[in-house]
């Protein structure tokens, strides 16, 4: 086992945070809602008037609101999140793939609990597709490795996919294809707070898990 893998497994947590600014998943219904409610009269249903619509790009509606059109001064009560889910319905009704914020692979952890993390490969255009390896344990302590294969963007900061568990031959004996099995275990969604911080929310066999991580520093 590499150098990379034992700091991942058994790093102190000494002066290393999890402070960041919280992680939303985005809400495309509740986007509708909101939009209908507070942007249709100007911008049309489906949004098309206007010199911008902003798919996926709540940093433009709210530099809008705070100093680029004064008429939309009284939408200063919309919190992030609110902004962040009219993004979203904006850019998935006008049929718009989102394109990630960063680059964010790398090693991703929690400090606290080292022994267990999340690799994180994406792939960019003209995919833009993610591939993810969760870390785990199973029944009895024993090791357990989830494959998200094709995580999809369905927001420039959220990656979500299918989780496989993947079974085939011991090392020591030839590789068949033919052996390799793949079972749907449940679903991986990856909201990211800026460049250094997530929550990963993960369910495997019924069972839903949510935590905190950062880029393992190296």
């Amino acid at each position: 086992m590499g150098a990379k893998a034992n700091r991942w497994l058994g790093a102190c947590a000494a002066g290393i945070g999890l402070a960041a600014a919280p992680a939303f998943a985005q809400d495309a219904a509740r986007g509708e809602l909101l939009y209908r409610e507070h942007c249709q009269r100007c911008h049309g249903y489906p949004p098309l008037r206007g010199p911008e619509t902003a798919p996926y790009n709540p940093e433009m509606i709210r530099s809008a609101i705070e100093s680029r059109v004064a008429r939309m001064s009284f939408l200063a009560f919309l919190t992030d999140a609110d902004l962040a889910d009219i993004a979203t319905f904006v850019g998935r009704l006008l049929g718009i793939e989102p394109i990630p914020a960063r680059n964010y692979t790398d090693l991703w952890w929690t400090p606290a609990e080292p022994g267990w993390g999340l690799s994180l490969v994406q792939h960019g255009a003209p995919r833009h597709i993610a591939f993810g390896v969760l870390f785990l344990y199973g029944e009895g302590k024993r090791p357990l490795w989830l494959v998200m294969s094709e995580g999809r963007w369905v927001a420039p900061a959220n990656v979500e996919g299918d989780l496989y568990r993947v079974s085939g031959p011991h090392a020591a004996q030839p590789f068949l294809p033919s052996l390799v099995g793949l079972r749907p275990v449940g679903r991986l969604a990856i909201a990211f707070s800026g460049a250094d911080a997530a929550t990963v929310t993960y369910t495997v066999d019924g069972v839903r898990v949510e935590k905190r991580v950062v880029r393992q520093p190296f």
